[in-house]
């Protein structure tokens, strides 16, 4: 029966071993032609059947769908079967009829499955048998001919030392002794290594030879993990054969079930290896590198999906567009690590999408589209979540499942009631970016537009969570207003320690903000606020220092339930204002 809804897919490549089908290969979505390449290697070499099978996962549903996409002729099958079971009967028996250990067919059996892996493993055709001679043989050569070397060398000095006896008689026989020695045992070594160094790399009359470095390969991109085939225990190996599965005749083309594509061409195996690595092209390593950046995403949206099915079997339209606000956090963080481009940003969140069962104009509308959802605080909390869990991804440390899943169950909470009465005094608060010209002009537009999207998304979800609203953006900060001064107070100091949280994470992209705040009856027109009460808020945010938070009495005495967070800081003169001002900076570290 058919699924819907969002499908992991994956392709794996069976062989039969005579008996059974053993799985030999697991193989992404994006990679059925290379498991149909590997199916036929293994055909073609090992003379083994092979079977390609698309496994789809339905998350919804928690089913699973398999379809057979390859499947090799079954009179090779039948071939096969036929040689283990006469390799069966043919085998030695012991006391009461038993095969000793493993069955011959069994070993047989498992002595192609080895060869198999070993191809899979390697992407070239099975290793040839290599006879060589005994190193006993070699021994006894090594040796005789370096004591005939060695004798003949002696002797040709004893010749010439004879023909000089005014010389030699001045020695005695027992110095003539060790001088002859000396020199035999000098012309055995002369005469043993160079020898024995070239019988290592000689080839015997059999075909062997010693093992040789293999050539080197191109670098190809990383696949997964092969398993190698499972042992075969005792009492299997007496149970009746597993009877053979119907498979369909007229199984559809691959390119029907993974779009546009064709079957690759069975590779030339008994081609020469190359043995120079070619020049990689600029395209070929922009697609290496894009594939490097797919597989990170798919791994990260395995991660999520894996977390997110445990407190949430089937995830409806709505969750899945919140898995996808975190997919763009993610991809965010992706494209300041490796430079994105905002085109090739929007390639791979598409692609990362489609891989969940999406459609692809639904998967490229959202790419597209993705930054106006950060406008919305409630969207915006998702797309930070994403980024926070990508920053560890990357870092090497396992996000929580319950962050992720806590995540989740505040996504489905119902949506805040908003207030259909305006309050009568709100407070206002202002953030500033310290130093964001110098910044632009030290890391550049890109860079620096990187920061100002890390500072809004922060700033954002801390509206969300303490019910404030954004008034409008001041191209360095945020302008935003609350209908309680504890609720302006709480979000600023999170604010701030949530900015201190990214400065640890990502020290070549820190961020310092100065916070102010005033509380008041501001006008309200179109959206906005003006008056004193505006003005003095964003005044008291100029004089605040790097990383600090300071605030007018008015904010301090209508948080009476934070007065221990409050420090005083005198009074202050304001630009615009006669009077002097008293300032708080309210104590957020250690929190």
């Amino acid at each position: 029966m058919g699924y819907s809804g969002p499908c992991i897919t994956h392709y794996e490549v069976y062989c039969f071993d005579g008996q059974r089908w053993t799985v030999q290969a697991r193989y992404r979505s994006s990679e059925g032609e290379a498991a149909v390449t590997e199916a036929r290697q293994i055909e073609h070499s090992l003379s083994i059947a092979t079977k390609v099978v698309r496994e789809s996962y339905y998350p919804d549903a928690n089913a699973t769908e398999e379809q057979t996409v390859y499947v090799s002729d079954k009179s090779l099958r039948e071939a096969q079967a036929r040689k283990i079971l006469q390799q069966h009967a043919a085998a030695p028996r012991g006391p009461g009829g038993q095969l000793p250990g493993q069955s011959a067919a069994l070993a047989a059996a498992e002595a192609l499955m080895v060869s198999a892996a070993d191809l899979s493993r390697s992407g070239r055709k099975a290793i040839r048998p290599k006879e060589s001679m005994g190193i006993f043989l070699k021994l006894i050569i090594v040796i005789s001919a370096s004591l005939i070397g060695a004798s003949a060398v002696t002797g040709i000095v004893s010749a010439v030392a004879a023909k000089f006896p005014e010389y030699s008689v001045q020695l005695s026989g027992q110095t003539m002794s060790l001088i002859m020695f000396t020199v035999f045992v000098t012309a055995f070594l002369l005469f043993a290594v160079p020898l024995a160094m070239t019988l290592i790399n000689w080839q015997n009359e059999f075909g062997g030879s010693a093992p040789r470095r293999p050539a080197p390969r191109p670098m190809a991109p990383p696949k997964p993990r092969r398993m190698a085939p499972p042992p075969v225990s005792a009492s299997q190996a007496d149970e009746p054969p597993l009877p053979e599965p119907e498979l369909d005749d007229d199984l559809p083309p691959l390119a029907e079930l993974q779009g546009e594509q064709t079957l690759a061409p069975i590779p030339d195996l008994d081609a020469a290896p190359v043995h120079e690595e070619p020049q990689e092209s600029p395209a070929e390593r922009q697609e290496r590198a894009e594939k490097q950046l797919q597989d990170t995403m798919i791994q990260f949206l395995e991660t999520l999906l894996g977390a997110i099915k445990q407190s949430r079997p089937q995830l409806d339209s709505y969750n899945l567009f919140g898995v996808n606000l975190m997919l763009a956090g993610a991809i965010e963080v992706l494209g300041i690590r490796h430079h994105l481009e905002s085109e090739d940003k929007r390639q791979v969140l598409a692609d990362t999408i489609k891989s969940m069962g999406t459609r692809g104009e639904t998967a490229k509308t959202f790419s597209e589209k993705y930054e106006e959802y950060m406008v919305e605080p409630r969207y915006m909390s998702m797309v930070q979540q994403g980024r926070t869990a990508m920053s560890d991804h990357l870092g090497g440390v396992a996000t929580s499942a319950q962050v992720i899943g806590d995540a989740i169950e505040e996504w489905n909470k119902p949506h805040a009631v908003q207030q259909t009465a305006q309050a009568r005094i709100v407070t206002v608060l202002f953030t500033d970016m310290v130093g964001s010209t110098d910044m632009t002009q030290a890391k550049g537009d890109s860079a620096a537009q990187d920061i100002v999207r890390h500072h809004n998304s922060i700033v954002r979800a801390c509206l969300r969570q303490y019910n404030g609203k954004e008034i409008k953006h001041t191209g360095d900060g945020i302008m935003a207003s609350f209908p309680s001064a504890v609720h302006g107070v709480d979000a600023a100091a999170s604010i701030q320690k949530l900015v201190a949280d990214h400065n640890a994470r990502q020290p070549d992209l820190t961020m310092h903000l100065r916070i102010g705040m005033n509380a008041g009856e501001p006008i309200e027109e179109e959206d906005d606020l003006f008056g004193s009460t505006v003005q003095l808020a964003a005044r008291i945010c100029a004089k605040a220092d790097t990383d600090q938070i300071l605030c007018s009495n008015v904010v301090r005495e209508l948080a009476a339930g934070r007065a221990n967070l409050f420090a005083a800081q005198g009074e202050h003169e304001m630009k615009g204002f006669r009077e002097k001002f008293p300032l708080y900076e309210v104590m957020w570290r250690g929190r």
